[in-house]
C-alpha cells in the first residue's frame, strides 16, 4: 500500500537501498547520533529523503497492518519516531564535515596572514619598488609627474607595455637587468628572487577574503545549532558523543576566530603601507602583486637566454674569424710570405697518406653512390659479384697449396 506520490516513493526507495540497513537501523543511528554509521555524503543524501511534516502526519494517520505498506511509507514511520529527527541528521553532517573544512579554512587564513607578512619584509621587493619609482622619476622628470615619492601598485603591471625604440625589449626586462646587479651582491644570488622571499603570494592571490569570512561565520552558525541541540536532548547516547564534538570543535572555531582578527589588521597595515584604498579587496592587492611577479621573473629569464645566445654568437663569431686567420696564413706561407702555420709531422703525414689511400678505394660501397645502387640494384650486384670472385680464388688457392702447385692471384 502506498501513501505518498510514486514519483517520491520511487526516488527514496533507491536512495535508502544505497545504505545497505533497514529502516529500523537507520532510525536507530540517528537518535544515537551514531558517528560511524554514516560517512558525510550518506548524511548528505539522508537529509534530502527525510520526510516532511505532511508525509510524518500521512504515515502515522495509518491504521493498517504496517507490513502491507511500501518501503518508503515504512522508511518514514521509522523515522517519525526519532525526536528533532531534521536538526539532529545535521547535528551529524556537521561533525562529519567540520574537519575538512576547519582545515581548509585554517589553511587559507595563514596563507594569507604569511603572505601580508612576506610582502612587507620582502627584500627584493623593496630593491624592485625602489628602482621603479627611480625609473618613472627619471623618464618624467621634465614634466609634472617627475619627482613623485611613490606610484600606485598597479603601475607595475604596465611596465611590460614600455618599449624600447626598437621594440626589442620593454621596460620591465630593463628593469630585470638592474635588479640582476642587486641579486650579483647578495650571498646566494640564486635565493634572490620575488618568488622565493613570498611564497603564500600565488594561495593568497586565488583566497577571496570575503568568502572566507562568510565560511567562518558559517562554521560559527552550525556549531552553535550542535550546541544547542545537545543542551535540549534527553537521548544519552547523543548528548554524549556530540557533546565531545561540541567541546574540541568550540576550541578550534575560536582560534580560527582569533587567527581572522589578527589577519584582518594585518591586512588593513598591508593596504595602507602600498597606500591602497581600505575598501580595496585583499586578493585584488595579492593578485596585482603576483601576476607582476610572474612577469617579472619570466623576464630575468629571458634576459638570461639571450645574454646565454649573445655568447654564443660571440664564440661563433670568434671561432670563425681565427678560421679566416689561420687560412690566411696558410695561403702567404705557401706563396713565399712571412706568415707560417704549423703542419703535421712525418710519422702523421703517413697515417693521413695511408687513410687517403685508403679511402680512395672506397668507391661505390654501401655509402658512397647508396641512393644510385638502391635505385636500380647496381650496386647490391657488383657487390654480390666480387664476393663470388673472392671466394672462387680462395678454394683454387686452397687446392693449389693441398697439391704443391703454385698460384697466382
Amino acid at each position: 500500500m502506498t501513501l505518498v506520490d510514486p514519483k517520491t516513493a520511487n526516488n527514496v526507495g533507491i536512495a535508502i537501498s544505497r545504505f545497505k540497513k533497514s529502516e529500523a537501523e537507520i532510525a536507530s543511528a540517528i537518535t544515537d547520533g551514531s558517528e560511524t554509521a554514516f560517512t558525510s555524503d550518506q548524511l548528505s543524501s539522508l537529509l534530502a529523503i527525510l520526510p516532511s511534516a505532511e508525509d510524518v502526519e500521512t504515515v502515522k494517520g495509518y491504521d493498517g497492518d504496517v507490513a502491507m505498506l511500501g518501503k518508503t511509507e515504512q522508511f518514514f514511520l521509522a523515522i517519525a519516531g526519532v525526536p528533532r529527527f531534521q536538526i539532529r541528521t545535521r547535528c551529524m553532517l556537521i561533525r562529519a564535515t567540520f574537519p575538512e573544512k576547519e582545515a581548509e579554512l585554517k589553511e587559507k587564513l595563514k596563507a594569507v596572514s604569511a603572505a601580508a607578512d612576506e610582502v612587507r619584509t620582502s627584500m627584493c621587493l623593496k630593491v624592485v619598488l625602489e628602482y621603479t619609482l627611480a625609473l618613472g622619476n627619471y623618464l618624467n622628470g621634465t614634466s609634472n609627474k617627475g619627482a613623485a615619492w611613490g606610484f600606485k601598485l598597479e603601475t607595475l603591471n604596465k611596465l611590460q607595455g614600455t618599449k624600447s625604440t626598437d621594440n626589442k625589449t620593454t621596460l620591465l626586462h630593463y628593469l630585470a637587468r638592474l635588479y640582476e646587479k642587486e641579486a650579483a651582491k647578495a650571498s646566494d644570488p640564486e635565493s634572490f628572487s620575488l618568488s622565493a622571499t613570498m611564497p603564500n603570494l600565488e594561495m593568497a592571490a586565488r583566497t577571496v577574503w570575503k568568502d572566507d569570512g562568510a565560511e567562518l561565520a558559517q562554521l560559527t552558525a552550525a556549531l552553535k545549532q550542535v550546541e544547542t541541540q545537545v543542551k535540549v536532548d534527553k537521548v544519552a547516547a547523543f548528548t554524549s558523543s556530540m557533546g565531545r564534538f561540541q567541546t574540541a570543535a568550540k576550541e578550534k572555531e575560536i582560534a580560527l576566530t582569533e587567527m581572522k582578527t589578527k589577519t584582518d589588521a594585518n591586512l588593513k597595515e598591508l593596504k595602507k603601507w602600498f597606500g591602497e584604498p581600505e575598501k580595496t579587496e585583499p586578493e585584488e592587492v595579492f593578485s596585482t602583486l603576483h601576476n607582476f611577479v610572474l612577469m617579472f621573473e619570466k623576464a630575468r629569464k629571458y634576459n638570461k637566454e639571450m645574454d646565454a645566445l649573445e655568447k654564443k654568437q660571440k664564440m661563433r663569431d670568434a671561432a670563425k674569424a681565427a678560421g679566416g686567420v689561420a687560412a690566411f696564413a696558410g695561403a702567404a706561407d705557401g706563396g713565399g710570405g712571412r706568415l707560417k702555420v704549423n703542419r703535421p709531422g712525418p710519422a702523421q703525414m703517413g697515417v693521413n697518406s695511408e687513410l687517403a689511400a685508403a679511402l680512395g678505394k672506397r668507391n661505390k660501397n654501401l655509402v658512397d653512390g647508396a641512393v644510385d645502387g638502391m635505385a636500380n640494384g647496381t650496386l647490391l650486384n657488383a657487390r654480390r659479384q666480387a664476393s663470388f670472385s673472392r671466394r672462387g680464388a680462395d678454394k683454387k688457392a686452397a687446392a693449389n697449396a693441398a697439391g704443391g702447385g703454385t698460384s697466382k692471384i
